[in-house]
């Protein structure tokens, strides 16, 4: 969790939402009561609020609890949320960073960009790309960099359609850290050719498949992909989500390899040379 907070925080430093809600270790002296009493008092008196009901409740008594129990106060401006949805080109150049950490299983992060916002007609392509990749155990990171050459112990793949981003992550013996890396920016260039191997395609499908008849169990799960399309202007339905990513064609993953390039790399647990010793290269 640590590399790949540091590696999306690097990747896209300068831009909202570019830090982990989580929050950091080393931020919590600052959080003290009469902090936190001034964040709830300008929340309460100008933030927006989404509410999500479940279960048998009227909505207009929950408008009248809300109000009530949250004190909702209703005065002054909207603050001025920066876009749910912020989408740039990738650096001219890779960058780079290394961090030295003395354990045995090194991480390695690779965060691609591609100018490919939430609602454009590519992202289910997109989502494809990355399931195929590296969406489980049937997926072209697992099966050629884990069980082909034993290189990672783990190893996944997503996309995030706020920010137009792939982010890969493996866990290896940080002596491995170049062959896997090249092994990994090889997978995605096959992939993004468009070359779906079959057995990861329907792999993926499958999972996808069984995800979204898993929320009608899942009130949280439910609740979670609404909000989410909520904020970035989608649509709802998982099922049309789940129909439009079953309609991809190695074309269409072919457009969105076309524009993915490389933005940052990170890798925890090497022992960095005297060039790499500063944090960066």
């Amino acid at each position: 969790r640590y590399a790949a907070r540091r590696a999306l925080a690097i990747a896209c430093a300068g831009e909202p939402y570019a830090l982990s809600p989580e929050g950091r270790e080393e931020d919590l002296p600052g959080c003290t009561p009469a902090r936190l009493a001034e964040v709830h008092a300008a929340m309460l008196a100008h933030a927006p609020m989404e509410v999500f009901l479940v279960g048998d409740l009227d909505p207009q008594a929950a408008e009248r609890a809300v109000r009530q129990d949250l004190l909702w106060a209703g005065r002054g401006e909207p603050w001025r949320l920066p876009p749910a949805v912020n989408v740039r080109a990738a650096r001219a150049r890779p960058r780079r960073v290394v961090e030295r950490e003395q354990v045995a299983q090194g991480k390695l992060v690779l965060v691609f960009r591609a100018p490919i916002a939430a609602r454009d007609a590519r992202t289910p392509a997109a989502h494809t790309l990355a399931g195929v990749l590296g969406g489980g155990p049937y997926a072209r990171l697992f099966k050629v960099v884990r069980e082909t050459h034993g290189l990672c112990y783990y190893a996944n793949a997503l996309w995030n359609e706020a920010k137009g981003l792939l982010v890969i992550q493996v866990g290896i013996d940080p002596k491995n850290e170049a062959r896997a890396r090249r092994l990994i920016l090889a997978l995605t260039r096959e992939v993004g050719t468009g070359r779906l191997e079959p057995e990861a395609l329907t792999g993926y499908r499958e999972a996808l498949a069984h995800r979204v008849a898993s929320l009608a169990d899942s009130r949280g799960g439910a609740i979670g992909w609404a909000h989410e399309a909520l904020t970035l202007g989608l649509d709802p339905s998982p099922q049309h989500f789940l129909a439009r990513l079953q309609r991809v064609r190695p074309a269409d993953v072919r457009a969105v390899g076309r524009c993915l390039k490389l933005d940052t790399v990170f890798f925890l647990g090497a022992t960095p040379s005297r060039r790499l010793a500063r944090g960066h290269a």
